[in-house]
């Protein structure tokens, strides 16, 4: 095997580097297995910042990895090539059929983020280019994605994690309204992020805040503007054109002065952190916002559910009942457990089918006892009515989630 040569570079010697390694231990490793590599993230998009990863994306040929100890393998490999760089370096690894057809295994990973993203905002790297076979899912799962992912990049996940409450075992909860992460701090708790810069030394960042106000405005240009938008630097412009709100100065200004002024770190200047400081203490308003908006999203998917007679394959049923029961544990094979919870499973030529209604009650449920909002009527007549329903798996949920919400009244 000759000199690695990358079909789409980022400029950034240092980068670019990493990349070629990455490929090249993985050619070496695996001949002729894998179909093309791809990035993502900060630096596809040209917004990287000092304490920014490179997301590299690795997709096998069919059949590839099929064995345990292949899996291993790849495993070990991401870990020591990361060990051999100064900048963190994320990895995805897929396969074929993960990304071109929603098909009969489910999947922890956000089915819906992952395509959206390597079709419409990666770098080709290197190997066979399959972009134009990635299937674009609709505006409405991509606002799902957006609304309540949150262990990816949505705005729930940053919401828990400047507040101490991502990483955990899954049933940390966030109770509406929000407070301050630290009411007493000097930006109010929002600085508590520590991130690795490029230069080795570990620095305080705003980097969940921003990307809480980023990922809040972005889900909400998709839920009401079905608008589909991937990349940080056009949110702040997408949400001022689409929603046009009192929010729309924050926005701008999280994107501005947090993103693209500061690259999410905490200034040393005076005046500066005077400016920061009251982005912190304008943002809580904002994420409160944000969750009421969550809120009548979870609740007007309780009510589409209900009218909703449709089948979904395994890929989408599985995300949403995995995300309901909160467990990353629960069998692989979606089917056989939907089935246990009395859930409608069904073929179709080739195709295994899960029925929606009840995946999309039960994921709607979990939203709702994920971020609990007590002494709100409505949140809990609508799981109140779904213990009393006739799914097991729905009931389940919502029973997991009422006792959540009794607990914080």
């Amino acid at each position: 095997m000759g000199e690695i040569e990358l079909r789409s570079a980022t400029g950034d010697p240092e980068v670019d580097r990493i990349m070629r390694g990455y490929v090249g231990v993985f050619e070496t490793a695996f001949p002729g297995a894998v179909r093309a590599y791809y990035l993502t993230g900060s630096f596809a998009e040209g917004t990287a910042a000092p304490t920014s990863d490179v997301d590299v994306n690795i997709v096998f040929k069919e059949g590839a990895l099929r064995e345990s100890t292949e899996r291993r393998m790849a495993l070990q490999l991401e870990k020591y090539c990361n060990s051999l760089s100064r900048i963190p370096v994320g990895a995805g690894r897929y396969q074929e059929h993960d990304l071109l057809d929603f098909g009969d295994r489910g999947s922890w990973y956000d089915p819906v983020g992952r395509r959206v993203y390597l079709k419409l905002a990666s770098h080709h790297l290197h190997g066979e280019d399959i972009r134009q076979r990635i299937p674009l899912p609709s505006a409405a799962w991509w606002a799902c994605s957006l609304m309540a992912e949150r262990y990816g990049n949505g705005a729930l996940r940053y919401l828990a994690e400047v507040r101490g409450l991502y990483g955990g075992k899954g049933k940390e909860r966030l109770a509406f309204p929000l407070r301050y992460p630290d009411p007493d701090g000097g930006f109010f708790g929002y600085d508590r992020v520590q991130r690795q810069s490029r230069d080795g030394t570990v620095r305080r960042t705003t980097r969940g805040l921003v990307r809480a106000i980023l990922g809040g405005a972005n889900a909400l240009v998709a839920w009401r503007a079905g608008r589909c938008v991937v990349r940080k630097q056009e949110i702040a412009l997408a949400y001022r054109k689409a929603i046009g709100d009192q929010w729309v100065t924050l926005v701008e200004t999280a994107d501005q002065l947090g993103r693209v002024e500061l690259g999410y770190l905490v200034p040393e200047d005076a005046g500066t952190r005077r400016r920061l400081r009251d982005l912190c203490a304008a943002a809580l308003e904002f994420e409160n916002h944000f969750l009421a908006a969550y809120r009548e999203f979870a609740l007007e998917e309780l009510a589409g559910a209900a009218r909703d007679a449709a089948w979904l394959p395994v890929e989408l049923a599985g995300w949403l009942l995995l995300r309901a029961v909160e467990d990353r544990h629960v069998p692989a094979h979606v089917e056989g457990w939907a089935s246990q919870g009395g859930i409608p499973v069904q073929r179709q030529g080739d195709q295994t089918l899960v029925a929606a209604r009840p995946c999309l009650e039960a994921w709607a449920a979990g939203m709702l006892g994920w971020v609990l909002f007590p002494g709100d009527e409505r949140v809990a007549h609508g799981l109140s009515t779904l213990v009393n329903g006739e799914t097991a798996g729905v009931r389940h949920t919502a029973r997991a989630s009422l006792a959540a919400l009794d607990a914080v009244r």
